[in-house]
């Protein structure tokens, strides 16, 4: 692992981007956790796109409450 800054962008299922964060610190081989709590997303599926220097991947994701 490698240390860099890992964008996330969160879109709804019609491609709204819901969330997206500005520069996110990733050091080595610690691990970060994001909170979304605060987004106040509905229940449903969402997208999930990981940025790093020239990695990107799309994940898709379900988020209950």
């Amino acid at each position: 692992p490698k240390n860099g800054y890992v964008n996330i962008s969160i879109y709804d299922v019609l491609g709204k981007k819901v969330f997206s964060n500005e520069e996110y610190f990733k050091t080595g081989i610690n691990e970060k956790y994001l909170d979304f709590g605060f987004l106040n997303l509905s229940t449903g599926i969402y997208f999930v796109k990981i940025y790093f220097e020239d990695y990107t991947k799309l994940i898709k994701a379900v988020y209950l409450k």
